[in-house]
């Protein structure tokens, strides 16, 4: 029969075994938390201020910001990124 102090060596053992395993992991999912996330705020509004990643609609597509803008989407010196092309109207 193993005595309680071999019981908690072994579970301190256990213990640094799956935090050694599971730290690339930890690491990884820290990197991809930090990483900007799209944030879809509607229809593209004149006025509005967009910031970079938020995404809208305008004229049936979809478009992403890579900058802070109140420009309309498509046009002049564009920030934006065309993300989803309006389909044919039938």
């Amino acid at each position: 029969m193993k005595s309680r102090l071999d019981v908690e060596k072994m579970a301190g053992a256990v213990a640094q075994a799956i935090e050694m395993a599971t730290a690339p992991l930890a690491a990884r999912v820290k990197v991809l938390e930090a990483r900007p996330a799209l944030a879809y705020v509607g229809t593209w509004r004149s006025g509005a201020i967009y910031e970079p990643f938020d995404c809208v609609t305008h004229q049936g597509s979809l478009w992403i910001a890579e900058g802070r803008t109140t420009e309309r989407p498509g046009e002049g010196k564009t920030v934006w990124t065309l993300a989803v092309k309006r389909g044919r109207v039938e």
